[in-house]
C-alpha cells in the first residue's frame, strides 16, 4: 500500500476526486490485512472529509 501512495495510479485517482467535488479519505498503517468490513468501519468512523 505505501508503493501505491506514490505511484502514478494513485496521482490519477487524487486528480479524479478534484472532478468529483467531495470525498473522505483516511489512512492507516497494520501489520494485518483487514477484512471489507473492517475497512469500511474504520474508513466510515475515521475519515476525513475532504471538500473542494
Amino acid at each position: 500500500m505505501l508503493a501505491y501512495g506514490s505511484s502514478p495510479s494513485h496521482l490519477r485517482a487524487m486528480k479524479r476526486i478534484l472532478q468529483i467535488g467531495t470525498g473522505k479519505v483516511y489512512g492507516y498503517e497494520t501489520d494485518t490485512i483487514p477484512s471489507w468490513e473492517a475497512a469500511l468501519a474504520e474508513w466510515d468512523n475515521h475519515g476525513r472529509e475532504i471538500l473542494f
